[in-house]
């Protein structure tokens, strides 16, 4: 299947600790063809330990010894809280990415709103709205601080020409990189 994906053009492959043993069957599927993909997974640790744990999993189920993009999965509020405070995953994070066994560090959101609110005060580091292009057809986005951003609904994105494939069904998609 990962050799018909890479025929077709998909260079991009994104699972998630959660999702039960897809990081496992990506990993054995990716064996040989690993460096043809761009290569995304995320976890709903929220703690330095725990984001610890599930990427060195990650990264021995997907039989790899990095990660492009590692996401902290869909945080509450108060989660992001956790994760940004001392000895939250973000900790974690930000070594795994100096140690070279992640490239980008995300997040995954179902909230343009919580989003934004993640934009607006990451480490500090202030996100000026007039950065963000807001759009008629339900969504933001824009490059802020070398970091390009793009979120909305599925029928946004597919507006704006990301191509996503047929079938699926989501209420909200958020295409991100962030680094730490």
């Amino acid at each position: 299947l990962m050799h018909h994906l890479m025929e077709q053009g998909v260079n991009f492959v994104d699972s998630a600790r959660g999702y039960s043993v897809s990081e496992a069957y990506l990993g054995e599927a990716l064996e040989g063809i690993r460096n043809k993909f761009i290569l995304a997974t995320k976890t709903m640790a929220r703690t330095k330990e725990a984001m610890a744990a599930d990427i060195e999993t990650s990264l021995k189920n997907l039989r790899t010894d990095y990660i492009d993009l590692y996401q902290v999965h869909n945080p509450s509020e108060k989660d992001i809280a956790t994760v940004t405070a001392p000895g939250g995953a973000l900790e974690a994070l930000l070594e795994a990415k100096a140690a070279g066994k992640i490239g980008h560090i995300g997040i995954t959101l179902h909230s343009a709103d919580l989003f934004r609110q993640v934009l607006d005060s990451r480490n500090g580091r202030s996100y000026d709205a007039e950065n963000l292009r807001r759009y008629e057809n339900g969504g933001i986005g824009g490059t802020v601080l070398d970091e390009s951003v793009l979120v909305g609904t599925l029928e946004f994105l597919k507006d704006m020409g990301v191509e996503v494939p047929g079938g699926i069904q989501v209420s909200q998609a958020v295409c991100v990189a962030i680094d730490g």
